[in-house]
């Protein structure tokens, strides 16, 4: 399970990332949830209800140059903490 995603960019040559897609699907490639958002940043904190998940893709759809991930981290935090 998970509900939180951590995602980062490295910002050497500048941000990159103008859109982004997160697919969350079971052991069978079936897709679970879908997230969309736009820049990443230094770091960039999402969190969503706990989705039990298989596997975790990352798409870059839209950015400005090549688009550096330096970092992506899955949590299951507190569902207090999850934003409504």
């Amino acid at each position: 399970k998970v509900n939180c995603i951590v995602l980062k960019e490295y910002l050497v040559n500048g941000q990159h990332c103008k859109k982004f897609s997160i697919y969350f699907m079971n052991k069978k490639h079936e897709l679970l949830r879908k997230i969309e958002g736009t820049t990443i940043g230094h770091k960039r904190i999402i969190t969503f209800p706990s989705t039990d998940s298989g596997f975790i893709e990352l798409t870059i759809d839209e950015q400005i140059g090549a688009t550096s991930i330096s970092e992506i981290e899955a949590y299951l935090i507190d569902e207090v903490l999850v934003e409504k």
